[in-house]
C-alpha cells in the first residue's frame, strides 16, 4: 500500500482485515495487525468484531478472552452480541448461557 502511495488508516486498515477474513484468510488479517501498530494506529474494536465474528470455525472465544483479559480494547455490545451469536449459531447454547452469565449479559 505504501509503494502505491495509499494511505494506511484504521478505515483501510479494518476493511483488509475483513476482506482477508471473507476469503478464509484469517492468518493473513491477523498479520495485519502489526501494521496497525507499527503506524500508530490504534487497535479498536471494529477491528476485533471483524475478527471474532469472522473466527467462529476456529476458536473467537479464546481471541475475546484476550482482548478482555489483555486489556486491548473495550467490548461494546456488538462484540458481546457477536460471540453469542456465533455461539447459539454452532449449537453451543449451554455455552453462551455460562458466556451470558459470565459477562453480565444474561438477565432473568
Amino acid at each position: 500500500m505504501q509503494k502505491l502511495r495509499i494511505p494506511i488508516n484504521e478505515f483501510m486498515l479494518n476493511i483488509l482485515i475483513n476482506n482477508y477474513c471473507l476469503m478464509h484468510r484469517v492468518d493473513c488479517a491477523f498479520s495485519l495487525l502489526p501494521i496497525h501498530l507499527k503506524s500508530g494506529i490504534p487497535l479498536d474494536v471494529v477491528t476485533f468484531n471483524t475478527l471474532i465474528r469472522r473466527l467462529f470455525a476456529q476458536n473467537a472465544v479464546e481471541l475475546f478472552k484476550k482482548v478482555v483479559r489483555e486489556n486491548i480494547c473495550e467490548p461494546d455490545q456488538v462484540m458481546y452480541r457477536t460471540v453469542m451469536n456465533g455461539l447459539s449459531k454452532r449449537g453451543h447454547t449451554q455455552k453462551n448461557y455460562k458466556f451470558a452469565q459470565a459477562n453480565g449479559t444474561g438477565k432473568h
